[in-house]
């Protein structure tokens, strides 16, 4: 399968639809490294777009007088630094998911594979979440429940896609790795804050 826009566009559609059939497709695509690490960056620039068009969009929404306004509200969310963080947070849980699915699962996907996965949900999510978003808006009456179960299905495409990279057969041992690699993504950006924040003035 070429990369093209239309073929990601299919793939995406496919990933909502058929999600073990564009698993599969996405999987057998054997992505380079290098080609790899830029499309982490891509998914973290498209994952900051979105995330600055919902904080916009939200910040027209609070009161101008409450507590300094939107700007204030929303002042320390750098784009260039969410987007960092957001490659850092790719990165780091798909080495944790890697080494829990292959450690203490009995996992077979490779790095690549886990990055893969994550890098495509990751896009997936941020867009679906972002026109989910907007359709609520549109149509105020339907209120936050498209949004819910929307993100409730992005959960469970995650856990499919997880699945048949690591050759589980089953999503509930997906859903144990995600569940085990979210708390050690804790305690690791515990410790991570912890080391820094010295340097950064930041009170231990």
């Amino acid at each position: 399968m070429d990369l093209t826009l239309s073929s990601i566009g299919r793939l995406a559609l496919r990933s909502l639809i058929a999600p073990r059939e564009a698993a599969d497709t996405l999987l057998s695509l054997s992505v380079p490294r290098n080609a790899l690490w830029m499309m982490l960056v891509i998914a973290a620039l498209i994952a900051t777009l979105c995330t600055s068009i919902l904080i916009q969009i939200i910040g027209a929404m609070i009161p101008s007088d409450l507590e300094g306004g939107p700007e204030m509200i929303f002042s320390g969310l750098a784009p260039l630094a969410l987007a960092a963080q957001t490659v850092f947070s790719l990165c780091l849980i798909s080495f944790l998911q890697f080494w829990i699915g292959a450690r203490l699962l009995g996992g077979g996907a490779t790095l690549e594979d886990v990055v893969l996965v994550n890098i495509w949900w990751q896009s997936l999510a941020s867009v679906s979440i972002l026109l989910s978003f907007l359709v609520v808006l549109a149509i105020p009456l339907l209120g936050g429940w498209p949004a819910l179960g929307l993100l409730l299905y992005l959960v469970w495409i995650f856990l499919v896609f997880l699945d048949r990279a690591e050759g589980f057969g089953s999503v509930l041992k997906a859903l144990l790795q995600v569940i085990v690699s979210g708390f050690a993504m804790i305690v690791v950006s515990i410790l991570i804050s912890s080391l820094f924040a010295p340097f950064l003035g930041a009170p231990v």
